[in-house]
C-alpha cells in the first residue's frame, strides 16, 4: 500500500510539473492588475481619489496563481479551525451529557439495591424445602 501511495504522488508530481512546463511562457508574462473604481466619481468620494485608477506593478502570472492558491489554501484552513473548535464544543458537550446520564444511571442502580435489600427483608424466607401454593 506503502509503494501505490508512493506512485500516485509520483504521477501527481509529474503531471504538476508537466502542466508547468507547458505553460511557462505564459507564467512568467508579467501582468500588471488595475483597480479602477468607477464609483468613486459617481459618488464624488474624494478621500478614496488614490483608488480611483490605480495600477499594480507588473508580477508574473505565476505569481497571481501562486498567491490564489495560498489565500485558498488560508481560507481552507480557516474554515477547518473553525470546524474544528465547534466539534470540540460538541464533544465537551456531549461528555458532559455521558456523564450526567451515567450519575443517574449509577443513583438508579444504588436506589433499586436499597429497594431489592428492603424487599428481602420484607419477606420471611421458608425454612423448609417445600413449596406452598397460594
Amino acid at each position: 500500500m506503502k509503494k501505490i501511495k508512493i506512485g500516485i504522488f509520483l504521477i501527481f508530481v509529474i503531471f504538476f510539473a508537466l502542466v508547468i512546463y507547458q505553460n511557462l511562457p505564459y507564467l512568467v508574462t508579467k501582468h500588471a492588475l488595475i483597480l479602477d473604481l468607477h464609483f468613486v466619481n459617481y459618488f464624488n468620494l474624494s478621500f478614496m481619489d488614490f483608488f480611483n485608477h490605480y495600477a499594480f506593478p507588473e508580477i508574473e502570472n505565476g505569481l497571481y496563481f501562486l498567491g490564489c492558491f495560498l489565500a485558498g489554501l488560508i481560507l481552507a484552513y480557516i474554515s477547518l479551525l473553525k470546524m474544528l473548535f465547534r466539534s470540540r464544543s460538541t464533544v465537551k458537550t456531549l461528555n458532559k451529557s455521558i456523564n450526567e446520564k451515567q450519575t443517574e444511571i449509577d443513583n438508579l442502580n444504588d436506589s433499586l439495591k436499597k429497594a431489592e435489600m428492603a424487599s428481602n427483608k420484607a419477606i420471611p424466607e421458608e425454612t423448609s424445602g417445600e413449596k406452598t401454593e397460594a
